[in-house]
């Protein structure tokens, strides 16, 4: 017979850093941000 789980979940304490190059330009990410913040019903 299986073992049944608690339902928890276990914090392993992973992080993960990294960086990447921008492609976006600052117009197109203030778009997409302002965009967002109206999707989620945040003031901007």
């Amino acid at each position: 017979m299986k073992k049944k789980r608690n339902g928890k979940r276990k914090n392993i304490g992973m992080r993960i850093d990294f960086e990447y190059e921008e492609v976006l330009d600052a117009k197109t990410q203030g778009m997409i941000r302002a965009a967002c913040a109206v999707v989620a019903g945040c003031p901007t």
